[in-house]
C-alpha cells in the first residue's frame, strides 16, 4: 500500500502490514515550491514506469516523490514534468 500524503512525507505499507516506511520528498529537492499543478499526477506516472521498469516498491516510490517534488518546483502541468533523463541526473 502507498499512501501520498502532498508534502509530508509517502507511506509504503508492506503486503502483511508489518513494515511501514515513510519516504520524505523534501530531502530530493531543496528549492522552493512554486506550483503544485501535476504533482499528484506525476507522482502516480512516475510510480507506475517505476514498477514496470522492475523497481521496487520502496524504490519506485522515492522515483515518484523525486519526479513529484520536481514538478512543484516549475508553474504548470505538462511543462513541469520531469523527463527520465532529468531524474537520472539529479542524483
Amino acid at each position: 500500500l502507498v499512501i501520498r500524503c502532498g508534502s509530508a512525507p509517502c507511506i509504503v505499507v508492506d503486503k502483511g502490514g508489518d513494515s511501514i516506511l515513510r519516504i520524505s520528498p523534501e530531502a530530493l529537492v531543496s528549492s522552493k515550491i512554486i506550483d503544485t499543478t501535476a504533482a499528484g499526477d506525476t507522482f502516480s506516472g512516475a510510480l507506475c514506469v517505476a514498477v514496470s521498469q522492475g523497481k521496487s516498491i520502496v524504490d519506485a516510490v522515492k522515483f515518484a516523490a523525486k519526479a513529484s517534488a520536481i514538478t512543484v518546483t516549475r508553474m504548470g502541468a505538462q511543462s513541469s514534468i520531469p523527463t527520465l533523463l532529468e531524474l537520472s541526473t539529479q542524483d
